[in-house]
């Protein structure tokens, strides 16, 4: 679990290699669209099934992002708390 994270500390963490082989991380902290995005492009996020999102403020494009991602595609449950649910939201279960 990593609490009171940023965009630029999800970046740190995936350049560093911390999500490779991990099935089941929980972020908990404004990371944004930003950090969606990176996320998003993580070759190293490709082992995640379960992802916690919490307080996180992903809009759409974040959302669109996390939905589109080739690298998330094995992800079998998304937990979303502290969201207002939105168009970017709806997208990950389109």
């Amino acid at each position: 679990e990593y609490t009171g994270l940023t965009a630029d500390d999800l970046r740190t963490l995936i350049r560093a290699g911390r999500l490779a082989g991990v099935r089941t991380v929980s972020l908990d902290g404004p990371v944004g669209d930003a950090g969606a995005s990176a996320l998003a492009e993580a070759p190293t996020a490709a082992a995640l099934r379960t992802l916690h999102l919490r307080g996180s403020r992903i809009g759409p494009a974040g959302g669109a992002a996390l939905a589109a991602s080739g690298y998330l595609a094995d992800v079998t449950a998304l937990h979303l708390r502290g969201h207002a649910l939105d168009e970017g939201f709806a997208a990950l279960c389109g």
